[in-house]
């Protein structure tokens, strides 16, 4: 419940970015709502917590994304741009514990919403020319300058990104966009935090791609915001793409 009325705090700020007393309220009852999953999860995963430790889960990682929009534009002086990091490694930790209750969730009220998500139909490698390739220009290259160890799973990472981005390009629907994050590699989430500038490129496509369902209040100014900050850290090899 905490979790819930620290989202609406947050929809509330949203319509009235005026009213100081929201964002008190939301970090009060997100505090709450991370406490008490916090402890529910160290007591372990049952039948009976299993549906509600999934919906807590997916509600902390929207308010990460969400937030952001109340932080200072890229580059002024109040506070410097940062990489918005937050929106990937919140729905990492969705997976973990979809994992872990998903026994509970096959019986439970929460398993249609999960349903009804878009089948993945990735082609990592297409026939035809696809709208985000030249993300992958020079990766070959790139590879070679890493460890052998390294390598296959960082190709991984990249290839399985770029794919996801033209499926969600092919039908451009608020499901498939926002979904980049819960589906992209832990190896990628590495290559962002360490500001890596193909990564990068990637994710700006991402975002550039938010503006197509910004109607929605937590993506409004969303695409703006950040593929102005994230093109601020590229070079210019990097802008045209």
């Amino acid at each position: 419940m905490d979790a819930i009325l620290a989202i609406a705090a947050l929809h509330l700020r949203a319509l009235t970015p005026s009213d100081p007393s929201l964002p008190r309220l939301f970090h009060t009852y997100m505090a709450s709502a991370l406490s008490s999953y916090t402890a529910t999860l160290h007591a372990g995963v049952n039948a009976q917590n299993g549906p509600a430790l999934f919906a807590t889960a997916a509600l902390i990682a929207f308010q990460a994304s969400a937030s952001r929009r109340f932080l200072n534009e890229p580059g002024t002086e109040h506070e410097p741009y940062s990489l918005p990091t937050q929106w990937f490694h919140a729905f990492q930790g969705v997976k973990t514990v979809v994992i872990a209750t998903w026994p509970f969730l096959r019986s439970s009220d929460i398993r249609p919403i999960i349903s009804a998500q878009p089948a993945l139909a990735l082609d990592l490698h297409p026939l035809r020319p696809a709208f985000f390739d030249d993300l992958l220009v020079g990766l070959d290259d790139q590879l070679e300058g890493l460890p052998e160890t390294e390598r296959d799973e960082t190709r991984r990472a990249y290839e399985h990104s770029v794919a996801y981005l033209n499926w969600a390009h092919a039908r451009p629907e608020k499901a498939r966009i926002v979904g980049f994050p819960a589906t992209v590699s832990r190896r990628f989430i590495e290559l962002v935090d360490r500001a890596d500038a193909r990564a990068l490129a990637v994710i700006a496509s991402f975002f550039a791609m938010t503006r197509a369902v910004d109607g929605a209040w937590w993506l409004h100014g969303v695409a703006r915001k950040e593929v102005s900050g994230i093109l601020g850290l590229l070079d210019e090899e990097w802008k045209g793409r």
